[in-house]
């Protein structure tokens, strides 16, 4: 019995065909979950081949996967160039659609007027946290003016803290009012921290002391100082 054996240039393997790829929002098919990576461009690293999710997404976006949940679509702070304007309300908010009180909303509110919404913030760091946001959208405490118009606003969110935490928390050891400085805030749209003391876990209290000249906490009665309008003298 004889066995033969092929001497002549080996075939070249089957090339697989890549899926097309046709537009950024491919990245996002089926919910997410049949993703496909950006082809890399010729020279570049294939571990910077993933696909890449926004910043900041409504609640039905299909990347958020259609929950809706609070910390799946916060605002966060990629695309701030983006939210650098104040406007009455923003579409792509979360914290404005808590104050337009929209119906996909699940915050309870504690408080609301025309001006402001209060609510326990999602995840609280203190015996009791609460956030108090104007409805305006405004997206930091850089973004507040030196006129009566935002020193009222900022008292009266204040104001609203004070009474919130003097009913639910009368007998706490201290209450703490004060705003994340940029680039330490986490979400474009102005919100008081109203924190009634201790805080729970007791490291949580660094995210909430003032740095220095870095910035970060800044105590609401600061801020009024520093948005406190230039009266005029008249001689």
């Amino acid at each position: 019995q004889s066995t033969s054996c092929h001497t002549g240039p080996l075939p070249e393997p089957p090339v697989a065909s890549a899926a097309p790829w046709n537009h950024p929002s491919d990245d996002f098919d089926d919910g997410g979950k049949h993703q496909r990576a950006r082809p890399p461009r010729p020279g570049a690293s294939l571990n910077r081949s993933i696909p890449r999710r926004p910043h900041c997404l409504p609640p039905t976006h299909p990347a958020t996967g259609g929950r809706g949940a609070m910390k799946k679509s916060l605002c966060f702070r990629g695309s701030a160039a983006k939210r650098a304007g104040r406007t009455p309300m923003a579409d792509w908010c979360v914290f404005c659609d808590i104050g337009r009180r929209a119906p996909a909303s699940t915050a309870v509110l504690l408080y609301s007027d025309d001006k402001v919404v209060a609510f326990q913030d999602i995840n609280p760091s203190a015996f009791r946290h609460y956030l108090v946001i104007p409805v305006e959208h405004i997206p930091t405490v850089k973004n507040l003016q030196r006129t009566n118009e935002d020193h009222q606003l900022v008292s009266h969110m204040v104001k609203v803290g004070k009474d919130l935490l003097s009913r639910d928390a009368p007998k706490s050891e201290e209450h703490r009012f004060g705003f994340h400085q940029p680039p330490f805030n986490s979400i474009d749209h102005l919100h008081l921290h109203c924190l009634a003391l201790p805080f729970i876990p007791s490291w949580r209290q660094v995210k909430y002391t003032p740095l220095g000249p870095l910035g970060g906490f800044i105590d609401a009665e600061k801020v009024l100082e520093k948005i406190k309008p230039e009266t005029e003298v008249y001689s």
